[in-house]
């Protein structure tokens, strides 16, 4: 089993193969007093999704889900804009336990993104015109350490340094901005248990730093946040998630979103699932995923 200083290195030899992949760009003066509007709330669902918190499994796991997002775009009926762009995908995520049970390596994202928005969500986004398409999205990967083990007495605490690829594109029509990022978070849980129909309820709440390009010589850094309630019972699991994170340009990267999530367990290895997911600010859309995850 690896050591917990060992768990400690790997973690850290990501995070400088990230920041290093993040230095590569040509460096020019930017007027940092003018918003980049490169942002959540100018741009496609699946280019700034809020994160979901960590869980490290020790068994290999598999998620394939469908989703639907629609919504307006900033500056709401008031610009003009209506509720006409919408967003199907096909998602995926991927848990691979490494070295422990205490270690995993997760990949997850669109894997491809269909999508259609009208003229007025077109101006407002300053695109050019309305359109459709479809497209590979971001991928993302990180590496979830569980530092400490939950007890009767001590909370659990898993830390996560993820990167976000370019696979994504479609900068021309607002989809996904073209450009790497990246996130370092913590996240503590402690479980309480119970004898009734909940037999248990876990309280976590997560804490981090989330980084993307904007344009050369530029990137906004934001505080990442998150809250989640989750109910187990023999037949079901029941997670509610209000989180986001905070940026420093303040137009339209402030992104905050309340999310609820159902697993349905069958007695096999595939548990069929269904979240629904809202906008509170900066993410100006409802979204719904159905899908099914496989434990082997």
């Amino acid at each position: 089993m690896l050591g917990r200083g060992g768990i400690i290195a790997g973690a850290a030899a990501l995070c400088l193969s990230v920041m290093s992949a993040g230095a590569q760009t040509p460096m020019e003066r930017s007027n940092l007093g003018v918003p980049s509007r490169i942002a959540p709330a100018f741009f496609g669902p699946n280019a700034f999704p809020v994160p979901e918190l960590p869980a490290v499994s020790d068994r290999l796991y598999l998620e394939v889900a469908g989703d639907w997002y629609g919504g307006s775009i900033a500056g709401g009926p008031a610009a003009g804009a209506q509720a006409s762009d919408n967003t199907e995908d096909v998602f995926f995520k991927l848990g691979v336990p490494l070295f422990s049970d205490r270690v995993n390596l997760t990949l997850w994202g669109a894997v491809w993104e269909f999508w259609s928005f009208g003229q007025d969500v077109a101006a407002a986004r300053r695109v050019g015109a309305a359109g459709s398409g479809s497209r590979l999205g971001d991928i993302y990967v990180s590496t979830d350490v569980m530092l400490v083990r939950e007890s009767e007495r001590c909370p659990s605490l898993v830390l996560r340094a993820a990167l976000k690829t370019a696979s994504g594109g479609d900068f021309v029509n607002a989809r996904y901005y073209d450009a790497a990022g990246y996130f370092f978070d913590a996240t503590v849980s402690k479980t309480l248990r119970f004898d009734g129909f909940v037999s248990s309820l876990a309280l976590r709440a997560n804490a981090g730093f989330l980084c993307w390009q904007t344009n050369n010589a530029r990137q906004n850094d934001a505080v990442q946040y998150g809250v989640a309630a989750v109910a187990d019972s023999k037949r079901a699991t029941l997670e509610c998630f209000l989180g986001g994170y905070a940026g420093w340009e303040n137009c339209g990267d402030r992104p905050k979103v309340l999310r609820a999530r159902l697993d349905i367990r069958t007695g096999s290895c595939a548990s069929p699932f269904v979240q629904v997911q809202q906008g509170l600010s900066d993410y100006p859309f409802t979204g719904v995923r159905v899908g099914c995850r496989l434990d082997f």
